[in-house]
C-alpha cells in the first residue's frame, strides 16, 4: 500500500513538473536573460552612487527570485532523483504483477531526473545561479572601468 502510494505521488510530481515546464519554459528563459544584466547595472549603482534604496530593492527582488525558482529547480531534480533510488531498494518480487511491470516504468523514467528549464538555457539550479551571479559581476566590472 505505501508502494502505492509513494508510486501515485510520483506520477504527480512528474506529471507536475512537465506541466510546469511547458507552462513557464519561455518565461524563465527570459527571466533568466535579463537577470545578469539587471544585477550587474543594480551592482553598479550600488558601488558608484552610494547605497541607494532604489538599487538595493531591485537587486534583493531579483536575486530572491532568480534563487527561489533555481532552488525549486534543484529540489525538484533531487528528488526526482531520490525516487529511483527508493524504488530500486523496494522488494519487488512481493508485490503485484502489475505492479511489478509499472515498477520497470518508474525506472526508466528515474534515469532521466525531472527539471525546471529554462528555454536554451537548460534546467534551472544552482549551476544556474553561480553563472547568473558571474555574469553579473562581469557587467558590473565592464561598466565601472567604462563609466
Amino acid at each position: 500500500m505505501a508502494f502505492t502510494l509513494l508510486y501515485l505521488q510520483m506520477l504527480f510530481i512528474c506529471r507536475m513538473a512537465k506541466l510546469l515546464d511547458k507552462c513557464f519554459s519561455p518565461c524563465m528563459m527570459i527571466h533568466i536573460s535579463c537577470t545578469a544584466p539587471v544585477l550587474g547595472v543594480c551592482e553598479y549603482g550600488l558601488i558608484s552612487g552610494g547605497l541607494k534604496l532604489d538599487s538595493m530593492f531591485l537587486f534583493a527582488g531579483w536575486a530572491s527570485a532568480t534563487y527561489l525558482v533555481c532552488n525549486g529547480g534543484q529540489r525538484l531534480t533531487d528528488v526526482s532523483r531520490n525516487v529511483g533510488t527508493f524504488v530500486n531498494d523496494v522488494d519487488w518480487y512481493q508485490l503485484e504483477a502489475e505492479l511489478q511491470r509499472d515498477l520497470t516504468l518508474v525506472l526508466r523514467r528515474c534515469m532521466k531526473p525531472s527539471q525546471l528549464k529554462a528555454g536554451a538555457f537548460g534546467g534551472m539550479s544552482y549551476s544556474t545561479i553561480q553563472a547568473i551571479v558571474k555574469t553579473s559581476y562581469s557587467y558590473m566590472t565592464f561598466m565601472n572601468q567604462t563609466i
